[in-house]
């Protein structure tokens, strides 16, 4: 959701709707910061993992009980 946050509020007043993703782009391709913006989207990407593990584990368990 990085073009709609991006495109309606840029980050909006005093960063109130800055998210990972949207602090990885500003990082990599407005402030040039490639390595910190990379480490922000490995940062996103594990959390989003975890959540996957635990998702797929409550769904798993959802559909055998």
């Amino acid at each position: 959701m990085i073009d709609i946050i991006l495109g309606l509020t840029g980050g909006g007043p005093a960063n109130a709707t800055q998210t990972i993703a949207t602090q990885s782009y500003q990082l990599s391709f407005v402030q040039f910061d490639f390595g910190q913006g990379a480490a922000a989207a490995n940062i996103l990407i594990v959390i989003s993992l975890a959540f996957a593990v635990l998702y797929l584990r409550a769904n798993r368990r959802a559909v055998t009980a």
